[in-house]
């Protein structure tokens, strides 16, 4: 957590740096630095953008009633979301109003990575056969919610699919 004087720096340090390198929109991720840029805002001519990764997170942590997390999305003047999910969580238990929320889903362009390799997938496939596999990749957190993935994955052999799950992550805890 930031002091008010630390945000207070903060906010000045991006106000300059925007000014002086003419910078026109600023997109800010995550809370720390979107604390920063809806003080920093209202000191610039540029547009600020503020973006949210996640749905509900804050709120499966307790954490939702902090001032920082209610300030950032009560002054940003645009937000942009990952989902209309997302969205809508956040006008109907945020309060935030909708116009200032557009949804970009998010995307991967898998061009950008290397192939499988054919080795590892057939290793992996081979003994499940043509059986259905499901991939989940995620960190192994409790908020991230991996155990939808075997939720999933249950409620497909209960109707008879032989489903099976392989799930890679980390677990980013001491």
């Amino acid at each position: 957590a930031y002091s008010k004087w630390q945000v207070f720096k903060q906010v000045l340090a991006l106000r300059k740096q925007v000014k002086q390198h003419k910078i026109d929109v600023v997109f800010s991720h995550l809370d720390p630095s979107n604390l920063v840029a809806v003080f920093a805002q209202y000191l610039s001519r540029a547009r600020f953008v503020i973006v949210r990764h996640h749905v509900d997170e804050m709120h499966l942590a307790g954490q939702e009633k902090s001032l920082s997390y209610r300030v950032i999305y009560n002054l940003a003047r645009e937000i942009i979301v990952v989902s209309q999910r997302a969205k809508d969580f956040m006008v109907k238990q945020e309060k935030v109003k909708p116009e200032k929320i557009d949804v970009i889903f998010l995307s991967y362009d898998f061009s950008l990575y290397e192939k499988p390799d054919a080795t590892t997938v057939k290793i992996i496939r081979e003994p499940l056969g043509d059986k259905l596999v499901l991939l989940t990749a995620c960190r192994l957190l409790k908020n991230k919610r991996p155990d939808l993935s075997i939720d999933v994955v249950d409620a497909l052999r209960k109707k008879g699919i032989d489903a099976h799950l392989l799930m890679l992550g980390y677990r980013d805890w001491e």
